[in-house]
């Protein structure tokens, strides 16, 4: 751990230590949350919050369409606080290869959307922080969440978040993670830092908001290359992981990068004063004094009136990463091909970009302005790149429009459209248009929702799939562009979520066989469809989620036919409420299915016909505890491991973890 890590753990301590809070608002991104409207009210009637409790919002300032941030009300619960890894939070969503932040990818099918420069290669995505999945948290007074979990072969996982209010217009805040887990098997240890500070201000009439982020990235991966004999593994000749001979003795990955994202809002017109409903105390006839929410009286006006000068936004953002691949001890036949040395690689590139972005909206700057009839939001960016690799260096600029608009015209009815068009420079005439639409079908306690979306594109592959120079991999591509094509229809209702979407494909680039980018001569169909449900019986949950999918054309998609995971748990409440328990069993499933290998040359999944991986049922047994301030949980991981056979492989050749224990603590402090 370096100098300014320990200052700023040292420094995050000290702000929160402050009184212990319980039964926080938990913001987003942690395990164990469930998220509500931020506009939610308290019952008339219902008693006044105990002074444990506390409320903090949450919001991530790229969602947000108007000037004002949506802001979510989070409340902690004990499902699934013992998902801590990224890649399993929602279930186990994703193919890994067998350790705690090393490379993933998802078993569920998505479509590339992203208009403008990118380098390529998500596979360690997940274990960074970055604007687009961090988010920032409000709360008057100080608050602080620790997250704490330890496993066996020196697995550490640890997470402190801190914001505060230094003044009732501006707020500070940090997220600071460190993950470090060796795994059973040779060369596969993980060690990564992350740290992420925001600030925002807005001055007193809401005229004015400015809004500041950095984001730090260090992962640092050693690569085994899957072990050399499956079946010692498959057999369980060999019970002693460590054991098994690995492709790669030597060979490790190193990812770093610093973000920097700013903006800044101006509102032409100077917002007026809301007239709002004077607070009451109602004294019932237990004397209980019950302070009733403000209100804010809104008046219909024309949808003329929602043409009006508007805000003006200004966005800059800076970015630079560094990759490296070294193998010091190279095999002869993993890869087979060297291009430079043959008893040693490092390769290494280098990038960075600029962007700024000019927006004019008509929204207005209050909370509500997103059910005005008509908001509409357009403007332009220019963006400025550079990648360094093999000593060698190019420059790309690129420039383009982007416009949006919101419809709230039909009564329970809204209308969303959005266009990012490239107009010059680098992959000129890329584009992502999307149109989408929200039915309100049914109000009250039981809300239903009906959703469609219809998305088109048209995008080059990123610069990764167009130039590479390495020791082992080298090319120089050019390509058509790829046409993408997609909609999805859902229904929720009554803790109901269903759904399904059909995805086209056509001239798509990919990583095939020999691990090498090529561009496909056909196009392919995903068919996919989901359900979701949480049961209650009592004291009982039986949570479930299915994902169906379906691959007809072009045989360069690969996902499972199946996707299944389920909790069953049972949950008691002791003490007047002081200790709160929940345990049971969770269990995830997918059929089998010839999943992508894994290149750690190149940093990137690639088709095989070798093997078949999947088919294999996983199950962790758990026990979380909540007592007032703190939430606790063991885990007993992959609990099942060896009771059927030892077929539980994701990625070829990469064994997934056997049965290990896990204890993790969630500490939440507010004053």
């Amino acid at each position: 751990m370096n100098f300014p890590f320990k200052l700023l753990l040292l420094t995050f301590l000290a702000l929160a230590g402050t009184r212990i809070m319980a039964q926080v608002q938990q913001p987003t991104g942690m395990p164990g949350t469930t998220g509500v409207p931020a506009t939610e009210t308290k019952p008339e009637g219902e008693e006044k919050r105990s002074p444990d409790t506390a409320t903090v919002y949450t919001f991530n300032p790229l969602n947000d369409f108007n000037g004002f941030h949506k802001l979510s009300r989070f409340i902690p619960t004990l499902g699934n606080v013992q998902d801590y890894d990224p890649a399993r939070r929602n279930g186990m969503d994703y193919a890994g290869l067998g350790n705690l932040g090393l490379a993933n990818q998802s078993l569920l099918y998505s479509e590339k959307s992203t208009v403008g420069f990118g380098y390529g290669g998500n596979a360690f995505n997940l274990y960074r922080l970055t604007p687009e999945n961090t988010p920032f948290y409000s709360s008057k007074t100080p608050f602080t969440h620790l997250y704490y979990v330890m496993g066996s072969k020196k697995e550490q996982y640890f997470d402190v978040m801190h914001s505060q209010q230094i003044t009732k217009q501006l707020t500070i805040g940090a997220d600071l993670r460190w993950i470090r887990s060796q795994g059973l098997y040779l060369r596969q240890t993980s060690n990564h830092s992350n740290l992420a500070v925001y600030s925002f201000y807005h001055t007193k009439n809401n005229r004015y908001l400015a809004l500041a982020s950095y984001f730090y990235n260090n992962l640092k991966i050693f690569e085994n290359g899957g072990i050399k004999n499956d079946s010692l593994f498959t057999q369980n000749i060999e019970t002693q992981r460590e054991l098994l001979a690995v492709n790669l003795p030597d060979a490790s990955n190193r990812l770093k990068n610093n973000e920097v994202y700013f903006s800044q809002t101006f509102f032409l017109r100077r917002p007026p004063k809301p007239r709002l409903k004077v607070p009451v105390k109602i004294t019932d006839s237990t004397q209980v004094t019950v302070p009733q929410p403000v209100t804010v009286e809104v008046t219909k006006r024309p949808l003329l009136f929602y043409l009006q000068p508007g805000r003006i936004t200004h966005s800059f953002s800076w970015k630079n990463e560094g990759m490296a691949y070294a193998d010091l001890t190279p095999s002869v036949n993993y890869p087979p091909l060297y291009y430079n040395d043959a008893l040693k690689t490092y390769d290494s590139v280098f990038s960075t970009s600029m962007e700024n972005r000019v927006m004019w909206s008509n929204a207005r700057p209050d909370s509500t302005s997103r059910h005005d009839p008509l908001i509409i939001q357009g403007g332009v960016w220019q963006r400025t790149s550079r990648v360094w690799q093999d000593s060698m260096s190019r420059d790309f600029t690129q420039a383009g429009t982007e416009a949006r608009a919101i419809v709230n015209i039909i009564p329970r009815v809204e209308l969303t459209g959005w266009i990012r068009y490239i107009t010059s420079g680098y992959h000129r005439q890329d584009y992502n248009t999307i149109l989408s639409g929200n039915l309100l079908f049914s109000k009250g306690a039981h809300p239903g929702i009906l959703s469609f979306t219809y998305r088109k594109s048209q995008l080059e592959p990123d610069y990764f799939y167009e130039h590479y120079s390495g020791n082992r991999f080298r090319w120089e591509k050019t390509y058509a562009k790829q046409l993408f094509n997609s909609m999805t229809a859902g229904v929720t209702y009554r803790g109901f979520d269903v759904g399904a979407s059909l995805f086209t494909g056509a001239n798509v680039v990919y990583m095939n066989q020999s691990a090498l980018p090529q561009q496909a001569s056909g196009t392919y169909t995903v068919t996919q469809a989901w359900f979701l449900k949480n049961f209650h019986f009592g004291h009982f949950n039986f949570d479930n989620k299915f994902y169906f999918q379906r691959v007809t054309g072009v045989d360069i998609i690969r996902v499972p036919t199946l996707t299944a995971n389920s909790t069953l748990s049972f949950g008691l409440t002791l003490f007047k409420k002081a200790l709160q328990t929940e345990f049971g069993v969770s269990m995830f499933y997918h059929t089998k299915w010839k999943g992508d290998a894994w290149m750690p040359a190149t940093r990137s999944f690639y088709l095989q016909d070798e093997m078949n991986t999947g088919g294999y049922p996983y199950a962790d047994a758990f026990l979380d505890i909540r007592i007032k301030r703190a939430r606790l949980f063991v885990k007993y991981q992959h609990v099942n491991s060896g009771w059927m056979d030892y077929s539980y492989f994701m990625t070829p050749h990469y064994p997934q973890p056997d049965r290990a224990f896990k204890f993790g603590v969630s500490w939440l402090f507010y004053d």
